[in-house]
This record gives structure tokens, sequence and C-alpha cells, in this order.
């Protein structure tokens, strides 16, 4: 990657760049994606410009992290964060700069404009599903979750500069 992602100068007026994360339960992949682009985003310096959340699209309100994607994190040097599973509501969507899901199928069950995959972004196909799996599934999944990271912000931040332009350009 050549680009780098740059801090304005105006940063504390600008509303943040909101990140979703999502898959179907909310206690593997979208939840390890969060744990690791909040480690990520702080590790560069650009928590006062990004925030990061995940839900999922059928959920058990309140579950943990599963102890697999909490063992992965661990693994690849990740601190897991205090998770509790959420549903996806269409207003996180509509609020989110960026939504990002694993699957295809996930992405056309959201079905918004500001949704694509890991695989869109990267070039890659779907964050399989390693629920049920043994560790080296949720590594998998980890790992390629981590190789999504620059370009995911990358398209997080042209996705809010052309928001800016239109929202500028509508006054």
């Amino acid at each position: 990657m050549s680009r780098s992602l740059t801090k304005p100068s105006n940063a504390n007026k600008l509303r943040k760049i909101r990140i979703l994360m999502v898959c179907t339960g909310n206690t593997c992949r979208s939840a390890m994606a969060e744990s690791i682009y909040k480690a990520e985003i702080k590790k560069r310096g650009l928590s006062d410009r990004f925030t990061v959340s995940s839900a999922g699209l059928k959920v058990y309100e309140g579950d943990s992290m599963n102890p697999n994607a909490i063992e992965a994190l661990k693994i690849l040097g990740y601190r897991p964060h205090r998770h509790k599973a959420r549903a996806l509501t269409p207003s996180k969507v509509k609020n989110s700069t960026l939504v990002v899901c694993m699957t295809s199928d996930q992405k056309r069950a959201v079905g918004a404009e500001n949704v694509f995959t890991v695989g869109d972004i990267t070039g890659g196909g779907d964050v399989a599903d390693p629920y049920g799996a043994g560790i080296s599934e949720y590594l998998r999944a980890a790992r390629y979750i981590v190789y999504s990271v620059d370009e995911v912000l990358m398209l997080a931040e042209e996705l809010y500069k052309r928001g800016l332009k239109t929202e500028q350009s509508s006054i």
C-alpha cells in the first residue's frame, strides 16, 4: 500500500468515520473484527478519526464472544474487547459510513448502498464461518481480517469524503 491515511487538521470538528462489522451471530468473525480494528486504529493513532462496532443478522442478544475467537485474538497478539452480541438494525446501517460483511449472502441480506464484503474490498473471497470448527479455522478468519485493515480503512475514508461532498453540495 503506497497510500496512507492522513489526519486532517480539523479532525476534532468532523464526525468520526463509523465502520460496522457484520456477520451472522456476532460472536466470532465480526466480534474478532471489532477487536482487531479497534486495536489497529489505536496503534495507528487514528482513534480520533475512526470508530468501529459490530452486529449480527441472527443474534442471541448479549451472547459473549466465542472462546475460540478469544483464543485466536490472543494468539495473534490482540486483546479481546468486552463483547456482547448485538443485532443489526436499520439505524446502525444508516449511521455507519461503511458496513463490512463477512460474506456475500450477508451483504445481500443487509442490502444497503454502503455495504461491502471483506472480499469486495480486498479482492479475496468471503471470510469463512469458523463456528463449530477448531482453533485453526478461527485463526484463518482472524488473519484474513487483519489482512483487510489497510484497505477497509482507506475505503471508509473515501466513502466519508464522498459523503461530505454530497452534504456540502446540498447546502
